[in-house]
């Protein structure tokens, strides 16, 4: 499903990519991007979860919310390493 409010996110969300894709986000919640779809995503490293609470944190700043949706596995474990699950995974959908 593609529509202004989603975002799909590309294959890789990795160092590399990172620093291209957060002005991005950016725009896209300025335009009222209400979530981030990562159904795409195949390959990530932690610096994906500092993309996600840059993003969230963007997103509180201009009254908003943002979901993350089809959140792959190995973010998931990620987050759970590093502790920070709760602010990553939405439980509330």
């Amino acid at each position: 499903m593609t529509n202004d409010r989603v975002w799909q996110l590309p294959e890789r969300l990795e160092i590399a990519t990172i620093n291209q894709l957060l002005p991005v986000a950016r725009q896209k919640i300025a335009q009222r991007c209400l979530a981030f779809d990562f159904s795409m995503v195949r390959h990530v490293d932690s610096s994906a979860l500092a993309f996600i609470l840059a993003s969230r944190r963007e997103a509180m700043k201009q009254h908003g919310t943002l979901t993350c949706r089809h959140l792959p596995d190995n973010l998931i474990s990620l987050s759970r390493l590093y502790g920070v699950e709760p602010f990553i995974i939405d439980t509330t959908t």
